[in-house]
């Protein structure tokens, strides 16, 4: 309120405001995987980097060839289906796509 009485001026108070404001949005205490209270902003960071790791998973590099035995198992695509996936695409047809989804399959639908 104060800022706004004395205009849009460029002020020192202005500034502490928003250092303010900034600094209440860090997260300074939360919980780890094992629900241990960890304190302290790198900390906290930690915690979240290894959530988030966790969530997308590990990279994995596989070194073995690939088992021919397991594509002749099951049906596979053909030449023409295989060029089709790797064909260029518009951002219309990404809208069509999106728009093509059932509302029932969008995520947080019930049913």
């Amino acid at each position: 309120m104060h800022w706004l009485n004395l205009g849009d001026t460029c002020e020192k108070y202005f500034f502490i405001k928003i250092k303010q404001r900034k600094m209440a949005n860090f997260i300074y205490i939360i919980n780890d995987a094992t629900r241990r209270r960890v304190e302290g902003f790198n900390e906290g960071t930690k915690v979240m980097i290894e959530y988030y790791q966790y969530l997308l998973g590990q990279q994995r590099y596989f070194s073995d060839p690939i088992d021919t035995k397991v594509i002749d198992f099951g049906t596979s695509l053909t030449l023409d289906q295989w060029s089709k996936l790797c064909a260029s695409y518009s951002n219309d047809d990404i809208k069509k796509a999106i728009v093509s989804i059932p509302i029932s399959r969008l995520p947080g639908s019930i049913c």
